[in-house]
């Protein structure tokens, strides 16, 4: 911390040389600081004069006292540690110094974001941590809950607190940040089967439905055909719901690829795991 001080005072010289204390000692000629003290057990500080000096530190336990890092130094008379003044900044001086300060530290304050940023925010990412056990079909009940929020449930139960089903997006980051967070997950030579996975409708369902409790045919247009109805569908309420099923597995070219299985591959009646991010 000395020497960043340092550095910043020197700074503000060069910037500002006609600023009071900056330049030559008051009193004229040059300060040599010795480079080191001749006796075991000392410490370089100065005396009231601004002099450089060689003390020995307090013998026994001390109180260290908390000195002001823009404008004082820690000293010793050899019996006690005191805060001393270390320059004779001018008021304009010792604000140009905090100013500066300021800045350095809001650079570097900067830089770590630029640097989170670069990385892609993959500490904000949720990525896959694995299937449940469980079996289920397009209609997930748990906790008295069906749909979306049962399959958190069911995720959570085993995964812990932040656990849900995977979206189709995820699936992307996990496997796509594979080398540096999920290598166990996702590698050349072993293979996920099918599991549940979100995936918003990239296909409109028709008018073809057997409605239950509410007018499947009316929603056409809200997303719910490759979901099976928000995961509310067992493959009893519409002939036009499909689920989305994920794997990673073997493609044509003979090397594990993320799949997406939709339609006829991911009936809402039949049983898959659901994966599940964090």
């Amino acid at each position: 911390m000395r020497k960043e001080i340092l550095n910043s005072a020197l700074g503000i010289c060069a910037i500002a040389p006609l600023l009071a204390g900056c330049g030559a000692p008051t009193a004229g000629g040059t300060v040599e600081v010795p480079m080191s003290c001749p006796t075991a057990g000392q410490v370089l500080t100065t005396d009231s004069t601004g002099q450089f000096q060689c003390v020995s530190l307090p013998a026994g336990v001390v109180t260290i006292p908390k000195c002001d890092p823009n404008f004082q130094a820690l000293t010793t008379d050899g019996m006690t540690l005191s805060c001393t003044s270390r320059n004779n900044e001018t008021t304009q001086s010792q604000q140009a110094i905090m100013n500066l300060e300021d800045v350095e530290s809001k650079i570097i304050n900067y830089g770590t974001t630029v640097t989170m940023l670069g990385m892609g925010g993959m500490g904000a990412k949720a990525l896959f941590q694995g299937v449940t056990t469980g079996m289920y079909n397009g209609s997930m009940s748990a906790n008295g809950m069906t749909g979306l929020a049962s399959a958190t449930a069911l995720c959570g139960a085993q995964f812990g607190t932040g656990a849900h089903m995977c979206t189709v997006y995820e699936m992307y980051d996990s496997v796509a940040y594979a080398g540096q967070i999920s290598a166990d997950k996702f590698n050349p030579t072993q293979a996920m089967a099918q599991a549940w996975v979100y995936m918003m409708s990239w296909k409109n369902p028709g008018t073809t439905a057997t409605p239950t409790t509410t007018p499947v045919a009316a929603e056409a247009n809200a997303g719910l055909a490759d979901n099976c109805g928000s995961y509310t569908d067992d493959g009893t309420h519409s002939t036009n719901f499909y689920g989305t099923q994920v794997s990673w597995s073997k493609v044509n070219t003979g090397f594990n690829g993320l799949q997406f299985n939709s339609g006829p591959a991911a009936l809402c009646s039949s049983l898959a795991p659901i994966s599940c991010c964090k």
